[in-house]
């Protein structure tokens, strides 16, 4: 883990050689494309005090890549454990980084989106209804949800879904219309309240 921060400063340093910065760029995409290092390294990074908003920036990458190359390669014990640490990172650290580290949501909001184009509706049925109820605790954690619902939508919608699959998909969202509905309501009141 020490490797990946050294390296992670290395590449965002001006004051570093190119030969320093290609090393440093080789350990980061072994661990962006190391199907049995990845996950615990980005898991690690997110559970330490990031010393800097690259090393959260960077683990989101990685949980990203690796959920979109190695998803069906990994055992149903890996699957939960994706589902369980998006579900906890999404309803605990992004609500802090709202307001100052947004960007670090829009990754984790990435990360989720890739674990529910994967897991939705079969393997996790209830996740939707679970971001309903998250964000009607408060106002971050309705922009927090409203954000996930909006990417996984975008991405549903891409050309990077197969055709079948993403029929699928939208068929499980049309079910789920009304309930969104419902929560573009509440942004809505929520919002305007604001506003006021």
């Amino acid at each position: 883990m020490d490797e990946v921060k050294h390296a992670l400063a290395v590449v965002h340093s001006p004051h570093v050689d190119r030969a320093l910065r290609d090393q440093a760029h080789e350990v980061l995409q072994g661990v962006l494309e190391s199907k049995e290092d990845g996950v615990p390294c980005a898991v690690a990074l997110l559970s330490s005090p990031p010393d800097d908003a690259c090393v959260p920036h960077f683990a989101l990458d990685v949980l990203s890549r690796q959920v979109a190359l190695f998803w069906h390669e990994m055992e149903q014990e890996q699957h939960q454990y994706l589902r369980d640490f998006a579900a906890h990172l999404c309803t605990t650290e992004c609500v802090s980084w709202i307001e100052g580290e947004y960007f670090l949501v829009e990754k984790a909001a990435g990360f989720l989106s890739q674990v529910l184009m994967r897991s939705w509706p079969n393997e996790w049925p209830s996740v939707l209804d679970d971001l309903l109820s998250f964000a009607a605790t408060s106002d971050a954690t309705s922009q927090c949800a409203g954000l996930y619902l909006a990417r996984f939508m975008e991405d549903v919608r891409s050309d990077a879904v197969p055709k079948t699959h993403k029929m699928h998909l939208l068929k499980a969202m049309r079910e789920f219309l009304p309930h969104l509905v419902q929560f573009g309501k509440h942004l809505c009141v929520t919002g305007k309240e604001r506003v006021d």
